[in-house]
Parts: structure tokens; sequence; C-alpha cells
């Protein structure tokens, strides 16, 4: 599983600085209790595994739109080529 720090916290170790939205780990609790206590007062959150999964899949449905304007640009340039040939013969 994936922490975070929660929103309105921050952790301090060896010089490093853990704000709101950063990813944290338990290694850097001494002791270690200290990480799960944090986790049950919700000083840190889980983030689900599956929302990483999401963000994949979006970024693919993205590439797939792209990719569907790009056709349709295109073929509407091809319809303006064909039509202003016409327009091109008077």
């Amino acid at each position: 599983m994936k922490y975070v720090v929660a929103k309105g916290n921050c952790f301090y170790n060896d010089g490093n600085i853990y704000d709101a939205g950063d990813v944290i780990t338990k290694s850097i609790f001494k002791p270690e209790s200290a990480f799960d206590d944090a986790v049950s007062k919700g000083k840190i959150i889980v983030v689900e595994e599956k929302a990483d999964e999401k963000k994949e899949s979006g970024k693919a449905d993205e590439v797939k739109t792209d990719e569907a304007t790009a056709d349709e640009n295109k073929k509407e340039q091809e319809t303006e080529k064909k039509s202003g040939s016409k327009k091109g013969g008077k």
C-alpha cells in the first residue's frame, strides 16, 4: 500500500520534511508504532493502488481521443480539398 501525509500535517525526519500529499513510509518512524498511530488518527492516509491504475487507463483514453480528433481533422481537410477543387474550377 501507498501512504501519503494528510492535508494540514507534516513530519520531519533526518533533515527531510514530509508535507501534505508527500509519500511517506513506516521506516522513517522510530518506533514504527508511531506510524500506525498517525494512520489511525488520520494524519497519514492510505492511497489506493487502484487509483494509480485508473490514472494510467485515463491516459490511454486521452491518447485514443487525440487520435480520433486527428483522424477527424484529416477527414475534414480532405473534404475541404475536394470541395475547394470544385470552387477553383469556376
